[in-house]
Order: C-alpha cells, then structure tokens, then sequence
C-alpha cells in the first residue's frame, strides 16, 4: 500500500506523509479517521481504525488501515447515474413536445387544400408553431451548455494550500461586492496555519460561487452578515464553511439543491451547487448544507 517493503518504526511514516503520520498518534481508541495524501502524484484515500488492548503489564494500540478508493469511485459512479437520469428527463421533456408539434405542422401543409384560400392563415399557425419550435430548441441548448460544464471541470492538480493565503486571495476579489452591498462579511481561520491538499483554482472557483449565493441570499436582510471559516473536523479533516443569514433553504430542497438544473430563482441556471459537489467530489470530499430558513444557512466543504 505505501510502496515500502517494511516500516521500522512509527517515524517512518513521517517520510511519506507528516500528516498521516500525526493521524496514526493522535487516533483514540475505536474510533476511525479519514486520510489523503499524495503518494508517486496519486492520490491515496485511506481509513484508519485504532484499537488498544493490555497484554501484561504493557498497553498496545493496533492501527489498520483499508484504501477506501473503489467505495469512494462507487459513491461517485451513483452520483453521474442521478445526473444521467436527470439529463434524460429533461432532454425528454423538450424532444417531445418539439417532435410532436412537428408532426401536426406536416400534418396540416398535407391536408390544406390551396383552393379553399385559407392559406394565408395556414401560414400563420405554422409561424406560430415554429416560434414555439424555436423557443423550446433555444432553451435545450442553453440546457446541454450548461450541463457541459460539469463534463468540462479538469482533473484536480493537486498542492498544498495554505487556507489563508487562500482566503485572502478570494477576500480581494469578493471585498469590493460587500461593501457595495453593506454586508458584514469576515475570515476566521483556526488553526491558523491550516493547510488543505487541493487544486487551488477549482476550490477558489468554488468559494467565490458559494460566496455569491450567500449574497444573492441575503439581499433583503436589513443587517446582512457573511461569514467564513476554516478549521479541523472532529476527525482532523480540514472543512471551510460560509455562513450568511439570508431568506434559507427550506427542509424539502435541502438535498435538492445539489440536483443539475433545479433552482428556486427567477434567473439562475441551478448548476452552481452541482459544480461545487462536483469539484469536492473529485478531491475524494463533500459538501453538505444546513439552513434554518430566515435564520441562517451554511454550506459546508469537507477535505
């Protein structure tokens, strides 16, 4: 699994990875921890599960661990089969009822006959009929052009990102819209050295998105707040959560959300979320989110 023939002591882990090596001390007894690291430019993800026993007067603890990669790609081939359906459905949706208005403007050229004169108003329901045509054609592109988008998202180039320097990076860019906007907005970083191993233009390309949408969702809050943090996880996995106190989600599109194309918005292409997912997805992570409707939402990244 590590490409060692033998370890010789705990230590010897460190010249892997310093991190792996910190999680193999620091597990608690029957307790498991969730691991990644760059191992040859490939991405391991491992589970570790301790266990502690006495044997004499002496107290061991056995570490295992279990390459968790063909669970993981099953989670994600169950996710592309969602979008597949969903993709189905709506492309369905659109080919119908074009095929079908086809059909009844054949049907109608075939059956007029020229001498009745009625072909002046022929003319006029077939127009209507191909405006309806191209409308709905119009809007099955705009659909595959923004489905693309999830096909399109690179493979991860994978660094160690220091979560402040990223937060300031985005911080410059997102600044200028809050003060516009008169939203409190600020960083919170702890530990304050807290490293992810990520792509750094995809995972900035996400906070701006998430950031985005809490402003949208706090246009109509008389005292709109955005918050930012960066921490560990109970399990010591890095996770970055923004916080906004806008209009919420409520409980029946909670999981919704992250489905290709749906969206409560007037204007809104409802593929924002499945990018983020997406992405996390692709950096063996998730995204979750908790909202208490016209209190607070948070949309959660986990490494």
């Amino acid at each position: 699994m590590f490409r060692k023939r033998a370890f010789s002591s705990l230590h010897s882990f460190e010249r892997i990875d310093e991190s792996l090596a910190n999680q193999i001390l620091a597990i608690k007894p029957n307790r498991k921890a969730l691991v990644k690291f760059i191992l040859d430019k490939e991405l391991l993800n491992l589970s570790l599960l301790s266990t502690e026993f006495i044997m004499g007067d002496s107290w061991y603890k056995i570490v295992s661990f279990q390459d968790i990669r063909y669970e993981l790609e099953v989670t994600e081939s169950d996710s592309w089969q969602k979008l597949i359906s969903v993709i189905a459905h709506e492309i369905s949706n659109s080919v119908i009822p074009i095929s079908a208005l086809s059909h009844t403007l054949c049907d109608m050229i075939a059956e007029t006959d020229p001498a009745t004169g009625n072909s002046e108003l022929l003319i006029q329901d077939i127009g209507k009929g191909l405006k309806s045509i191209e409308a709905r054609s119009s809007g099955l592109v705009d659909f595959v052009q923004t489905t693309k988008k999830l096909r399109q998202i690179p493979d991860p180039v994978f660094t160690s990102l220091n979560c402040k320097e990223l937060f300031d990076l985005v911080s410059s860019l997102i600044a200028p819209v809050m003060q516009n906007k008169n939203i409190s907005f600020h960083f919170e970083i702890k530990p304050d050295n807290l490293v992810l191993l990520a792509d750094k233009k995809l995972i900035e390309q996400t906070l701006i998105n998430l950031l985005m949408n809490a402003i949208e969702a706090t246009g109509g809050r008389p005292d709109p707040e955005i918050s930012v943090a960066g921490r560990l996880s109970n399990d010591n996995r890095p996770v970055i959560s923004v916080t906004d106190n806008g209009t919420g989600i409520p409980p029946e599109n909670i999981e919704k959300v992250f489905i290709p194309h749906f969206t409560t918005k007037a204007h809104g292409s409802g593929i924002g979320l499945s990018l983020a997912r997406r992405i996390m997805h692709l950096h063996r992570g998730n995204i979750t989110v908790q909202s208490a409707p016209g209190i607070n939402t948070q949309m959660t990244l986990i490494f």
